[in-house]
């Protein structure tokens, strides 16, 4: 039991501080959002950063239910 509670305790301060990066991450892209002009982007531009982040966010939730459902096997 303390072998999988140590596993369970990796996992989340990992998966906490990944989260937070990203998070980070996507506060520094809104700021090119910036009202001020500083910047010109085409809202295809929009489009190609959120389709990209979409497609990131789709696969990880994918990696984490096909390894769940590896667990489920049987023959």
């Amino acid at each position: 039991m303390i072998h999988k509670t140590k596993k369970q305790e990796n996992f989340r301060r990992l998966a906490t501080h990944r989260t937070r990066r990203v998070l980070h991450y996507m506060g520094l892209l809104s700021n090119l959002a910036n009202q001020t002009n500083l910047y010109i982007y085409t809202p295809e531009d929009v489009a190609k950063m959120s389709n990209a982040i979409r497609k990131g966010l789709d696969e990880l939730e994918k990696r984490f239910k096909s390894a769940k459902d590896d667990d489920n096997f049987e023959l």
